[in-house]
């Protein structure tokens, strides 16, 4: 990576500490602000920033939260199904060997912050994360988050009975590292980016399957599931509005939950992507009518209606009215407006 082109990272990296800070009211202006990014921007997984502001903000958030551990607990969750954009390789990958293969590829396709290589030495196999020179010193927040995360894999592998001898762990900040995680004894400071040690016939264990962890401290972190999974499809519907293309395909795609996976779980929610898309157009239908800034046929396109005809039915079927009927008789003030059922 040159300098010209310095490490980047996906937002996506974040959700998982976004939600929990979101979990504990902070708004979105201070995440925006900490970030620097439009609002629309924290929830598109297609957003690249540097990799050292990711950092400093997993620094910030631990300072915030008060947790010197935070970012382990959410490495840890991460590995339980507690992050959208790795779940299809968790649950595809048969065995540890498989996942962390194809782990190693991804992490090199991400935009140059970190590279994983696996090195076997005999019955000893080392998992290591190596970072780009000149990193700031708060990628250590983020070293400690993916220490959980890989030691959580291991631990729930089928058969992997970890004792306190098995797995030991290379990482600039050993307090980071909770010792319900890891022994305080088992984790090395000083070394730069991560490095876990481990018998290399776990290598050949099968993944364990994804399930909530139990009697985890609380880290203010909302349920892992539908409340955040349910939030994170409305912010992106919301920021699509205008694309009637953009449904289920592109809303798994965008979140990395596989379609079948994110049908099932809204559908649980007693919800789904079209019956979210349909609130959120008629909740801004209203809005936008009530304004009284735009024609009929412009607020039909702004909601990704093919034709003002489509618009006009939708909206009738939940209000009752026809859009020209309920403008005339909605205030200007918004007093008119009505949540959808």
């Amino acid at each position: 990576m040159s300098a010209q082109s310095p490490p980047v990272m996906s937002i996506a990296f974040l959700h998982p500490v976004l939600d929990a800070m979101r979990a504990q009211g902070c708004s979105e202006e201070v995440l925006t602000g900490q970030l620097s990014i439009a609002s629309e921007r924290l929830d598109d997984p297609a957003t690249m920033l540097p990799a050292d502001r990711i950092y400093g903000f997993l620094e910030w958030a631990t300072g915030q939260m008060g947790d010197p551990f935070l970012c382990a607990r959410i490495g840890q969750r991460m590995a339980r199904g507690g992050w959208a954009p790795i779940n299809p390789l968790l649950t595809s990958c048969r065995t540890v060997w498989d996942f962390f293969r194809q782990f190693s590829v991804i992490a090199e396709e991400q935009g140059g912050a970190a590279s994983y290589r696996l090195v076997i030495e005999g019955r000893i196999a080392l998992w290591k994360l190596n970072r780009s020179k000149g990193v700031s010193e708060s990628a250590r927040f983020a070293d400690a988050m993916a220490t959980a995360f890989f030691v959580e894999l291991l631990r729930q592998s089928r058969g992997a009975d970890m004792t306190e001898l098995d797995c030991i762990a290379m990482t600039p900040d050993a307090d980071l590292v909770p010792n319900d995680i890891l022994l305080r004894t088992n984790v090395i400071a000083g070394a730069s980016g991560m490095t876990l040690r481990f018998p290399s016939d776990w290598l050949d264990r099968e993944l364990g399957e994804i399930t909530p962890l139990p009697d985890v401290p609380d880290v203010g972190l909302p349920d892992i599931g539908v409340l955040d999974l349910g939030e994170r499809v409305r912010r992106l519907l919301d920021q699509h509005l205008s694309d009637p293309e953009f449904g289920l395909e592109k809303v798994s795609a965008a979140i990395g939950v596989p379609a079948w996976k994110l049908q099932k779980t809204l559908r649980n929610a007693g919800t789904s992507v079209a019956g979210i898309r349909n609130d959120l157009r008629h909740v801004r239908a209203q809005e936008l009518l009530t304004s009284g800034e735009l024609e009929i046929s412009e607020i039909a396109v702004r909601l990704g209606y093919t034709n003002p005809s489509n618009f006009s039915r939708a909206f009738k079927a939940r209000a009752g009215v026809s859009p020209v009927a309920f403008r005339k008789d909605s205030p200007p003030d918004g007093r008119g407006l009505t949540t959808p059922e």
